[in-house]
């Protein structure tokens, strides 16, 4: 089976690995690939076979059937990362992407967030624990899941310190 949709926050490996999207594309089914912009000029020449590549600038909207997708900021060493706002399901779902905290990045939101996955570790020009529960607590919402904590070893915290 293969997705309607694709979401790609930035262009490091942890977050668009080649091998994985190549998998994951080999279809004839136009599949919608929303990629931040240096991962957007990658991933169309490395992987093509007329999927609908779409350049996610910041503040670029989408909607795929009933799955509507804005995108937000993100301050991170990829200048063009994004993350995304997403609605569906009558749910607002918000994924960081990789960030530090920033003020404009939570203003950036505008909106009540119901789950929030927002980037954890310290490491890799990304929040560490403490802001990302400053983070957390400035957008409040319901559900809050933190990543990439575990992920490398080097580039880890303990979830605990997000708790």
């Amino acid at each position: 089976m293969h997705p309607d949709m694709v979401l790609i926050t930035h262009d490091h490996g942890d977050h668009m690995d080649l091998p994985s999207l190549r998998r994951i594309l080999d279809t004839d089914k136009q599949v919608q690939v929303l990629a931040a912009a240096n991962a957007w000029a990658r991933i169309r020449f490395e992987i093509g076979k007329g999927h609908n590549y779409i350049a996610a600038y910041r503040g670029v909207e989408w909607t795929y059937k009933d799955v509507h997708i804005r995108t937000v900021p993100a301050v991170h060493s990829d200048t063009t990362a994004v993350g995304f706002v997403i609605h569906a399901e009558g749910k607002t779902l918000y994924i960081t992407g990789d960030t530090l905290y920033d003020e404009a990045v939570i203003a950036s939101i505008g909106e009540p967030v119901d789950i929030l996955y927002t980037v954890m570790n310290g490491l890799g020009n990304n929040m560490n624990a403490t802001n990302a529960a400053r983070f957390a607590a400035k957008l409040q919402p319901k559900v809050a899941v933190p990543v990439h904590w575990g992920l490398f070893e080097k580039f880890s915290a303990p979830p605990e310190l997000f708790l």
